[in-house]
């Protein structure tokens, strides 16, 4: 029987290699500031897509384990030739903190994004809480929140980074 350390560091080599740590700035419509303005919600998402439905089982499992849930659905893709592509995702801040906080020891190539995420949603909550807004905050007002935006974009960016030409 494997440890559930065991179960974690695969867990983290599925992030590593077959998964996505994301996040979305996201305008939300139904809260509106008292000036006027529109406040915005950050969305966080870690998922793992792959063909073998067992493996998703074992990140469902896995995610019970470490008292969190874990989203999973299937997309068939167009033809006969194609097997059906399995999704597991963490959708909420609460369980992508819970998944990237329990995998973190393991994570090598996306070790710097899951610590820069995590470092997004703890100070997202605290600053929206800090100001009495459970629905949202302006982040165009906050610089700190905007580098680290800005810099988890350029680490999901695909491809080699551009050579600077003088």
């Amino acid at each position: 029987m494997k440890t559930l350390d065991h179960r974690l560091a695969y867990l983290a080599g599925l992030i590593d290699g077959e998964g996505c740590i994301s996040h979305r700035l996201a305008r939300m419509n139904y809260v509106r500031k008292r000036d006027g303005g529109q406040s915005f919600g950050l969305d966080f998402k870690v998922s793992i897509a792959n063909t073998d439905m067992l493996m998703i089982e074992e990140i469902q499992s896995i995610a019970l384990a470490i008292g969190t849930k874990c989203l999973v659905f299937c997309l068939q893709q167009q033809g006969p030739r194609f097997k059906p592509i399995w999704h597991a995702s963490f959708d909420s801040g609460k369980r992508v903190e819970a998944v990237l906080s329990a995998t973190l020891p393991y994570l090598i190539t996306k070790r710097e994004r899951a610590e820069r995420t995590l470092a997004l949603i703890r100070y997202w909550r605290k600053a929206r809480w800090a100001k009495g807004q459970q629905g949202g905050l302006s982040p165009s007002d906050d610089a700190w929140l905007m580098k680290q935006l800005g810099d988890l974009k350029h680490l999901n960016r695909r491809g080699p980074d551009p050579v600077e030409t003088l």
